[in-house]
């Protein structure tokens, strides 16, 4: 049985476990979020062993030859000793600086980072409380002011950190932040392209950083954003897509009731469900898809089958694994 030594202490694994798996397990507290490798924020230091390759799948040039790799992609196949990463080589603080609460479930929160940050909006970061959990944010605003970025939350049942940060988080309050990951951002060089933005939940933070690059780069194609909630609290910017869809010409918003109730000015079913009806062709269009997965996957297979190239479309799928000792209710 391979042998896995961390920090200076041993343990027996399987081989079919993560190093991830076993480090948990054993009750460590290691940084992680998704635990498909997306994330990366469960990166650790290889300090003697073999790894297999798919566990440094995304990672830079110079993170690989350093020995870093993705411990929930590292299957324990050998005997390995890795240990922590320096916190400041992954990580930078975070400050609380405003909180506004969109609805009953929903907030935003903006947060003071290092000036010398940069990103492009529909990125995501991790962020945790020094505790270990890491969770995914994604970067919603335009970086229109240094060191300043805006995240949504949502709460959810069990939901440890988003709760807290809903709830109990305060300004002032320091967190540590990972990142910027993800390709779901705007390309400037498709101004011509006819976009469609299909989401649900905080996928809409996703969106937002698209439409607003697009916005501000002088999109000159059609941009349609369908997003769907079972509820009318669900919709959370719905007066500024409205306000945004009378500002700009080419922009066009269409709200979508996923459940049976009916408003008028919405449309029937999930996002998805409502565009492919209305754009049964989308040859030439790029396509953006964040939110539940369910909807997203399906999203994306419809997309190929309307005749949207695979390089043309942006998937942001917000995962919900199991990462607790104690399972999500």
């Amino acid at each position: 049985m391979p042998i896995l030594n961390f920090d200076g202490r041993a343990y027996e694994g399987h081989e079919k476990e993560t190093v991830l798996d076993i480090l948990l397990k054993a009750g460590k507290e290691i940084s992680h979020s998704c635990k498909t490798g997306r994330c990366q924020g469960c990166i650790l230091h290889c300090k003697e062993g073999d790894l297999l390759p798919v566990s440094q799948n995304g990672l830079g040039e110079e993170l690989t030859k350093e020995g870093y790799f993705l411990s929930c992609k590292c299957p324990l196949r050998h005997n390995l000793e890795v240990a922590s990463p320096e916190t400041h080589t992954f990580f930078q603080e975070a400050t609380v600086v405003k909180k506004r609460q969109f609805s009953d479930t929903i907030c935003q929160i903006t947060l003071k980072v290092d000036p010398d940050f940069e990103f492009l909006p529909g990125q995501f970061v991790n962020l945790g409380r020094h505790e270990g959990v890491l969770r995914s944010y994604t970067l919603a605003g335009l970086p229109t002011e240094a060191g300043v970025i805006e995240i949504h939350v949502e709460k959810r049942p069990a939901g440890e950190l988003s709760n807290w940060l809903y709830s109990d988080c305060r300004v002032g309050e320091t967190l540590l932040l990972q990142g910027p990951h993800g390709q779901f951002y705007y390309r400037p060089d498709s101004r011509d392209q006819n976009l469609l933005l299909l989401g649900n939940g905080t996928g809409l933070a996703s969106l937002m950083g698209v439409l607003k690059s697009a916005i501000s780069n002088g999109h000159k194609g059609h941009i349609a954003l369908y997003y769907n909630s079972d509820r009318l609290t669900g919709f959370y910017m719905h007066q500024t897509l409205r306000e945004l869809e009378q500002k700009y010409e080419s922009f066009h918003y269409f709200p979508c009731f996923s459940s049976l109730y009916f408003r008028e000015g919405f449309r029937q079913g999930r996002a998805d469900e409502a565009a492919f009806r209305d754009f049964p062709s989308l040859s030439g269009w790029k396509v953006y898809a964040a939110g539940f997965p369910s909807m997203v996957y399906t999203a994306c297979s419809r997309a190929r089958a309307a005749g949207v190239k695979v390089e043309d479309i942006f998937e942001e799928p917000f995962e919900m694994k199991d990462l607790r000792r104690t399972p999500r209710m």
